[in-house]
């Protein structure tokens, strides 16, 4: 058909499990001379994509091209994908159908097929990693770096990058002999930027000195695999020294303790 046609393509046709990949679906609709679209406004049914895990607001764009000396208004629709599985994935065809006029039927567009070849992840893994893959830093904070016996502290940890922000696993705090450690609250806030999905997660911790003292939180390790570079790297946290003065009252049980 002259006056529209569909086609779909992939931004890697070969990608590590949990790497990020970008489905592209592209509609054209011819103009007329006075820039008017020839063809009704078209609905859109993506496919499946079975064996991902997909973003439903990746978005799309719009923008004017020539193909072969003709006008055409092109919708762009990007969908972010992170392959849960290994080996030959295939995304089945994309539809979008074309409303008919009083005397013609709809009109249905199909596009191609496309394949993605899903790599397992290298092996040597260093210990603590479990299956962050993209790219991030870790980065910690507290509310105070003096205080008193059985007063809390609060520590935050942010994980920020690129990668599925939404399923990443969280980092493991270390242990603190003479503390005890209650989990408070976290948040995530992801969005696809330039066409890559980014954002981060923050974590608080409530942590109860037992004695007092000179004390130091320990760097918190987070280990990813980064796809672009096909190496697992460490990232962690800068040490916090916190001092504690002796005497306060005893603080109720806020709830189960962790870690």
């Amino acid at each position: 058909d002259q006056d529209r046609c569909v086609d779909a393509e992939i931004d890697h046709a070969e990608a590590y499990q949990g790497q990020q990949v970008t489905y592209l679906l592209r509609f054209y609709r011819k103009l007329d001379r006075f820039g008017r679209q020839r063809v009704r406004q078209a609905s859109y049914d993506e496919p499946a994509f079975s064996g991902f895990w997909s973003n439903k607001d990746s978005g799309q764009t719009r923008y004017e091209t020539r193909l072969e000396g003709q006008r055409y208004l092109v919708t762009e629709v990007r969908t972010v994908l992170f392959p849960t599985v290994t080996g030959p994935l295939t995304i089945g065809p994309a539809t979008l159908t074309v409303p008919g006029g009083f005397f013609e039927r709809d009109t249905v567009l199909r596009s191609e097929p496309v394949t993605v070849n899903v790599l397992p992840l290298p092996g040597g893994a260093p210990d603590g990693f479990n299956g962050a893959v993209g790219r991030f830093d870790i980065s910690a904070g507290s509310n105070a770096t003096e205080s008193r016996v059985n007063e809390p502290i609060t520590v935050t940890v942010t994980l920020s990058g690129q990668g599925n922000i939404d399923t990443l696993p969280d980092p493991v705090w270390p242990d603190m002999p003479g503390w005890r450690g209650f989990d408070s609250s976290s948040s995530v806030s992801s969005g696809v930027n330039r066409g890559r999905l980014a954002g981060s997660k923050v974590y608080e911790r409530l942590l109860v000195p037992e004695k007092a003292g000179d004390f130091t939180i320990p760097p918190i390790e987070y280990v990813y695999f980064d796809p672009e570079a096909a190496v697992y790297k460490t990232v962690s946290t800068a040490p916090i020294p916190v001092v504690v003065a002796p005497g306060s009252r005893p603080v109720a049980d806020q709830g189960p303790v962790t870690g």
